[in-house]
């Protein structure tokens, strides 16, 4: 995502949901504080870019990335709720062969597919999502996020959280969720991180051509390796 999307995205948050004093600062579950739990953050004000936030699906391939100039808060992850959403529901059509005159004529139910993801997977969702309710209660526009997806709080994460939050949250509980994890956004940090070492002394224009590449390529094998996978089991 474009800084200059982000930031239009920000704007309208702060809008709706102005920033105070009383939304700064990490949040508690049980006994565990958890860093990425803030709606606002001061920190890291004086460098040029801070971090990357990065959303990928269950199988690695990332599907948002976010430059942050400040610490990681809730608008980051909202604004990549938004874009992964907004896979959601597209169609596509069950026959690649019909013409363009028989799509037209012939009912579009019958000919189309609806997909895109139903688990917004976090390691601090109990935090976020009632973040993310409240802007859909704010603005209408937003309320689709938490109605048409499903909270999940990753496995191995969300054991540091409370009990209560576990029971409610815990992806392991999800209908339909089988063996997910909800740590696949691990493995892409584990590559993604030993990066740094290159792209902090790059210019933005660079750093982001660099970044891309890398998501390029993965996303180019990935039909090879789902393949594989498929053989092994």
């Amino acid at each position: 995502m474009r800084d200059e999307d982000f930031d239009v995205l920000n704007k309208k948050i702060n809008s709706y949901k102005p920033q105070g004093k009383n939304t700064i600062g990490a949040q508690k579950c049980g006994n565990s504080q958890f860093e990425a739990a803030r709606e606002v953050s001061k920190r890291f004000k004086g460098l040029e870019v801070t971090g990357n936030v990065m959303t990928s699906c269950g199988h690695g391939v990332i599907q948002c990335s976010i430059d942050m100039h400040e610490g990681e808060t809730f608008r980051h992850t909202f604004a990549s709720h938004v874009k992964v959403h907004s896979l959601k529901n597209q169609k596509q059509h069950k026959n690649l062969n019909i013409t363009e005159t028989e799509k037209n004529t012939e009912d579009e139910s019958a000919n189309t597919v609806f997909f895109g993801p139903k688990f917004f997977v976090n390691d601090v969702v109990c935090q976020y999502w009632p973040f993310a309710i409240k802007m859909g209660e704010l603005s209408e526009a937003y309320s689709y996020l938490t109605s048409d997806m499903v909270p999940f709080l990753s496995r191995l994460h969300g054991q540091a959280h409370s009990w209560p939050c576990q029971i409610l949250h815990f992806g392991h509980w999800r209908d339909g969720s089988a063996g997910t994890l909800g740590e696949e956004q691990e493995q892409v940090f584990s590559t993604f991180s030993s990066y740094s070492n290159s792209t902090k002394t790059m210019g933005a224009a660079n750093r982001r051509d660099f970044l891309t590449g890398a998501m390029c390529r993965k996303q180019k094998g990935m039909a090879r390796t789902l393949t594989r996978r498929m053989l092994i089991v």
